[in-house]
């Protein structure tokens, strides 16, 4: 790709106004900025000292991390968690909170399947705050040990539904009630998962196409047709007899395979033919080179630059996300035995324990989805290409883009498509004018 687009689009981004979780949170607590204009610092001041007055007393967090969330000398994004904290404490609205969660870190809103995120918005609704939350969570996972499984079933939208009853409940009946129906909230959205698997599914389709073409040809250079004509092998092949093909040519002396052509041809094939619990192997092709944040720092400039609006994904990552079902009724029965265990040792070792296993669990991020959209729409675009050799327009491959994307994010309860923030600004820019870019080109851009 270019690299002049690539150093425009890096000086864009670095020197252009952006929606941000900073912005968000100064224009939330400093109502007399007006408009899109880039913020000073004094309203920063001015925000955090508003914010800071009217939370203080719920210690949601230390000076210096609340500080961050204003983009006072550094900034940062807070979990989920710490929205909820902020919510509590500020007495913020549900539709405050969604607006939190949903404008300001870019996530989906409130998750009605995760007993901690429906009990915070009971407490929302009736103006309790941080403690009284805490302690009905607590009750509710003590009570709630060793009640059986969770439905892996999408229900959402019958608890929702329910919610406008039970809503009115008081506290206690409130948490008989979601006792009653603990199989239901199963800690994350089967809906926002399944979205990310037809995602993955269909990226799979085209990675495995290109995979295939390099196999046949590499196949087709060694020799393999001839050999099978010769085997008076006909008809679809698979891995295993391509497997002793390369066994045969590696000990032959006529004509011999070389290593590195055998070790391609193993590994193309080990692709090709991978089994359905391999797909995270697959899918690493899309993030092959995304390095850890801040490294090679000239190399991944644009990409450091986006900060925490995109993470990096890894093998491990993919793995996890995809089974997240499992691993989530793991975490809840760690915090209700937790909840549960009166011995102060014991309870120690359980906290250590489930901080550990923690570092597993992942939500599908609004991120996760778009990288997959944006490759999906360049290969769609690249295929309808070759076929009809139709030309290239921008603003076709954006409208598409946006029309999947949207899509997605819509019923998962994210934010549309939005080029006021950098990200979407980002890959909005892969559809550049005269051409179309990946979005693992784009980020390797420099300054």
């Amino acid at each position: 790709m270019s690299d002049t687009y690539c150093k425009q689009l890096y000086r864009d981004i670095t020197s252009n106004y952006y929606q941000e979780f900073t912005s968000f949170m100064t224009k939330h607590w400093y109502p007399e900025i007006l408009g899109d204009s880039e913020i000073t610092q004094e309203e920063r001041q001015g925000a955090y000292q508003n914010f800071y007055k009217t939370i203080k007393d719920a210690r949601i967090a230390n000076r210096q991390t609340i500080r961050r969330w204003f983009g006072l000398s550094e900034q940062s994004i807070p979990s989920r968690t710490y929205i909820f904290r902020i919510a509590l404490a500020a007495g913020l609205s549900v539709e405050e909170t969604e607006e939190y969660l949903q404008l300001g870190i870019s996530q989906q809103g409130i998750q009605d399947n995760d007993y901690r995120e429906f009990i915070a918005r009971y407490c929302l609704d009736h103006g309790l705050g941080i403690d009284k939350c805490r302690r009905m969570i607590e009750f509710y996972e003590r009570k709630s040990q060793n009640r059986g499984k969770w439905e892996q079933e999408s229900n959402t939208n019958w608890v929702r539904e329910q919610y406008t009853v039970v809503r009115d409940y008081p506290e206690e009946e409130f948490l008989v009630w979601m006792h009653k129906h603990q199989k239901y909230f199963k800690g994350y959205s089967l809906t926002v998962l399944k979205c990310y698997r037809q995602l993955v599914e269909e990226c799979l389709i085209f990675l495995r196409k290109d995979v295939m073409e390099s196999l046949a040809q590499e196949l087709q250079a060694a020799g393999f047709m001839e050999w099978r004509e010769q085997k008076g092998q006909k008809g679809v092949y698979g891995g295993t007899e391509i497997e002793r093909f390369v066994k045969n040519r590696l000990r032959t002396i006529r004509n011999p395979l070389s290593p590195d052509k055998a070790k391609e041809i193993r590994r193309l094939a080990s692709v090709a033919y991978a089994p359905q619990d391999r797909i995270s192997d697959l899918v690493l092709e899309l993030y092959s080179t995304m390095p850890g944040r801040n490294k090679h720092q000239d190399k991944y400039a644009l990409y450091n630059a986006l900060g925490g609006e995109i993470h990096r994904v890894d093998k491990k990552y993919i793995s996890e996300l995809l089974n997240s079902a499992v691993l989530r009724e793991k975490q809840m029965i760690l915090q209700m035995e937790l909840a549960a265990e009166t011995d102060e040792a014991a309870r120690r070792t359980k906290e250590k324990e489930l901080k550990k296993f923690k570092q597993r669990i992942h939500l599908v991020q609004r991120s996760d989805l778009l990288v997959l959209a944006q490759y999906i729409i360049y290969r769609r675009i690249e295929e309808i290409s070759m076929l009809y050799e139709k030309p290239y327009s921008a603003q076709t491959a954006k409208d598409e883009f946006c029309e999947l994307a949207d899509g997605m994010l819509e019923l998962c309860g994210m934010r549309r498509v939005d080029d006021r923030y950098m990200l979407d600004h980002v890959l909005l820019s892969c559809f550049a004018e005269e051409d179309i870019y990946l979005f693992i080109e784009i980020i390797e851009g420099g300054e």
